[in-house]
């Protein structure tokens, strides 16, 4: 679903308008394009810690802070870019399913563990 809102803003921002689009604002918007789809398309390499893909993740949103994406959806991105040994980690923490907890639970959940 973020990828979906992702690439297809993406390619409005990155498509130039008739004539009056300058390069500096192609070069912007590009670029605004590629710090939204890191967001989007977050995935954790599997040598890397669950602290590490955390902290990756939260520079990807410092770097696009006018993302406009809702807090649980960034969650739910974080979650599912997870290998699967940190998915149970992370369920087996919260005594549970990760995705059925409230937005704050989740959030207090995840910074607990990193």
């Amino acid at each position: 679903m973020l990828s979906y809102y992702v690439f297809s803003r993406s390619h409005y921002w990155g498509k130039p308008s008739s004539g009056s689009t300058s390069t500096k604002t192609n070069t912007i918007h590009g670029a605004y394009a590629r710090l939204l789809g890191k967001i989007a398309i977050f995935q954790q390499q599997n040598d890397e810690l669950f602290t590490e893909a955390w902290e990756k993740f939260q520079n990807y949103i410092e770097d696009c802070p006018h993302h406009g994406i809702e807090e649980w959806l960034l969650m739910q991105t974080f979650y599912h870019g997870l290998i699967s040994s940190t998915h149970q980690s992370v369920d087996a923490a919260g005594r549970g399913a990760f995705l059925s907890l409230k937005l704050s639970d989740a959030k207090a959940h995840i910074e607990k563990m990193a």
